[in-house]
């Protein structure tokens, strides 16, 4: 048994989400109203036999233990694994020396940056006649509320050199672990002075709520630059981090829409006004990171609601480019977001409206127009309207309508595209059917920049001359002692620790843990992730045959049809393999096996490793037997087939399908099982039967599929 099985098996999942949702009785399962949506009629049911839990509202989910935890707490795999490990007593992989040293000196920095908050914080309350001005400030210029101090704890760095340095190492913090928090600065004398003098300073955390670094407000109109941070340490890196996002994370995944500002007084001023789904990206130009940090993980949709000066507007397109990458980087859709631009009118900060016309602010939120609007609108700014654009050169018209599709083709939705391409097909003159065979293409030449990974090359052969290498040690005329079916004994050779000369061979006993039977799924899923692992560019056209056979049938695309998830996969291992997979895909800073190496959990790394490195086609071959041969034939055609591309990607397909539509089966099942014990509940049966006809539709465009797979 796995640890993940052994934790699943410790722990009732009925009694875990009774903590967040008051379930009731209902004949076999459990019911309750759906914890991550609002509904007045219950959707969200809980099976005590099966152990899982599903949403048949809105969220339209379901899962494990482990899927409702993170859906719940916005954990990450690694972190519902180590929560529920201890919550359910089992013992996972101990840190090496070395990583329990790493993380024990994160903790004593975050420890410190705790530490330097309180005592900004302290020295802005104190009371002392330059802290009263200060609060003044703060109340009257800044606009903030107590409460609002307090629960950002909002402090000031009072003039003088050493302050803070004094303060901290007399509790017993190092100058060096000073240096590394950037707290404080040296000078080309070596002379140790404070960072932030005079100012006003904000605590900056991470999506946990630590406090990772400051920022600081100047206080004297001569004090440059007006706005100073934190520079880039161990804890804080600016392009990785979005200010408030820790108090705000619940609401936009509530919401579904993230609004992003451009510095943190903005940020705090939309919460304190009761705008909790707003987070600051502190100046700079929005990033990959910070678009991941949001998407698919919180938001469905951003909101870009930077200053209105130029400035503000060129951050706004950067900002755009950068989310348009992100959603070509990961072709599948699954970061696909709705990024719209909001544009205050009277060039007015966020920070200035909010406080003088909180009602226009949502206003300008629920009316913000879309990046592609932005994008036409800025682009063609200088253009003639109506069909006086004719008189505008064609190659001009041409240049710049690709220039502009490429934010066009970042879009998910087939509709929309092509909404989005009329619209620019009317404002430039041009032929729709030309833009819409250019979009195509760049759209497919987002899948050819995919490179396949070839698996790492075998480890080189030593430069030690044979022969230099001792002999190996001749251990076939040793005798273990008897032992069970259950454990084996290990050589260990001699060694004269006691100076006698006596030593003997000793055994070292070791327990083997059988193997959990493969069943046909469970092997199918390893065989599906084996195949992307070794050829990932292939997950791409998965996707792209799942939109094809979902033929743009509204019904299969609003439910994820046309993408291979983790949800997938039903063995909590591979599932979580999935997604670490799909995380991988989707940042761009380490070649994709190297991201998994470097990121999986330890109790995963074998599992990992063997799916890695075997053999697809001969393993499938041997552990399927008979159960699924027929099919693998027809994929295969010949016995003795050396693999193309091609053939790799009709096994991968095959696999992927056959995957699909394994899971389909059992939510059609699950569902039907249900219909007796929801029998008296009239809305929730219909919630069922719409599922029903959706799963049956779903499990006969995945038939379809297959048919084409073996018969290619």
């Amino acid at each position: 048994m796995s640890q993940i099985d052994e934790i699943k098996n410790k722990l009732d999942i009925v009694s875990y989400i009774q903590q967040y949702a008051p379930l009731k009785r209902a004949g076999r399962t459990y019911k309750a109203c759906c914890p991550f949506h609002s509904e007045k009629t219950p959707s969200f049911v809980v099976n005590p036999d099966k152990q899982t839990w599903r949403c048949f509202g809105a969220c339209n989910e379901g899962g494990d233990i482990f899927s409702f935890a993170q859906k719940y707490h916005h954990w990450s795999f690694a972190e519902a694994l180590e929560e529920l490990s201890k919550l359910a007593g089992v013992e996972l992989r101990q840190q090496s020396p070395i990583e329990r040293q790493k993380e024990e000196h994160k903790q004593r920095l975050r420890g410190l940056m705790s530490a330097a908050a309180e005592y900004y914080h302290n020295q802005l309350l104190n009371g002392s006649p330059v802290s009263n001005e200060v609060l003044r400030y703060a109340k009257e210029k800044r606009g903030f509320t107590d409460e609002t101090i307090a629960r950002y704890q909002i402090g000031y760095a009072p003039k003088g050199w050493q302050h803070l340095h004094t303060e901290l190492t007399n509790i017993g913090y190092t100058d060096a672990e000073l240096r590394e928090t950037g707290l404080i600065s040296e000078n080309d004398a070596g002379k140790i002075y404070d960072r932030f003098r005079h100012r006003l300073v904000i605590p900056i955390r991470d999506e946990k709520g630590r406090v990772i670094a400051f920022g600081a407000r100047a206080l004297d109109p001569d004090d440059q630059p007006k706005y100073l941070n934190s520079p880039q340490t161990t804890l804080f890196d600016k392009s990785h981090t979005l200010f408030g996002l820790d108090m705000a994370k619940s609401t936009i995944s509530q919401s579904g829409v993230a609004v992003i500002v451009e510095g943190y007084m903005d940020a705090i001023q939309a919460h304190q006004a009761g705008f909790l789904n707003v987070v600051a990206q502190m100046g700079t130009a929005l990033t990959e990171h910070q678009v991941k940090l949001l998407t698919p993980k919180y938001a469905k949709k951003i909101i870009l609601a930077l200053d209105s000066d130029q400035a503000g507007q060129s951050a706004t397109r950067k900002s755009i480019d950068v989310a348009r990458e992100v959603l070509l980087s990961d072709y599948t859709g699954r970061m696909s977001v709705d990024i719209r631009v909001l544009q205050i009118p009277d060039a007015k900060d966020p920070d200035d409206l909010i406080r003088e016309a909180p009602d226009v602010w949502a206003e300008l939120v629920a009316n913000a127009m879309t990046a592609v609007q932005f994008v036409i609108n800025t682009e063609t700014a200088h253009l003639p309207t109506g069909v006086d654009i004719r008189q505008v050169p064609v190659f001009e018209r041409e240049e710049l309508a690709k220039r502009i599709l490429p934010i066009i083709s970042a879009t998910e939705n087939q509709a929309i595209r092509q909404d989005n391409l009329q619209h620019l097909a009317t404002r430039l003159y041009i032929d729709y059917v030309q833009l819409l065979k250019w979009a195509e293409n760049l759209r497919d030449e987002a899948i050819q920049r995919k490179t396949i990974r070839v698996l790492p090359p075998a480890p080189k052969k030593s430069n030690v001359p044979e022969g230099d290498d001792p002999p190996p040690l001749d251990v076939s005329a040793l005798t273990p002692p008897p032992m069970s079916d259950d454990e084996m004994r290990v050589p260990i050779p001699p060694s004269d620790t006691d100076g006698t000369g006596k030593s003997e061979w000793d055994w070292q006993p070791i327990v083997l843990h059988k193997p959990e039977p493969l069943t046909p799924e469970r092997e199918l899923e390893a065989n599906c992730l084996r195949m992307l692992f070794q050829a990932p560019q292939m997950y791409y056209q998965i996707n792209r045959k799942l939109r094809s056979l979902a033929n743009f049938d509204e019904i299969l695309l609003k439910n994820q049809f046309a993408e291979l998830t983790d949800d997938d996969f039903l063995a909590n291992e591979y599932r979580a393999l999935m997604r670490l997979f799909l995380d991988g895909l989707a940042q761009q800073e380490q070649d994709l096996h190297d991201y998994l190496e470097a990121n999986v959990v330890p109790i995963l790394q074998k599992t990992l490793h063997q799916l890695m490195t075997e053999d697809v086609i001969d393993r499938m071959k041997r552990k399927l037997k008979n159960r699924f041969v027929a099919d693998l034939e027809l994929v295969m055609q010949t016995e003795d087939h050396q693999e193309t591309e091609q053939d790799m990607l009709r096994h991968t397909m095959w696999s992927a399908l056959r995957l699909r539509r394994f899971r389909l089966l059992q939510e059609l099942q699950e569902y039907k099982m249900m219909l007796t014990d929801i029998s008296d509940d009239a809305h929730l049966l219909q919630e069922v039967r719409i599922r029903i006809r959706y799963l049956a539709k779903a499990v006969g465009a995945i038939d379809k599929g297959i048919r084409e797979a073996t018969q290619t």
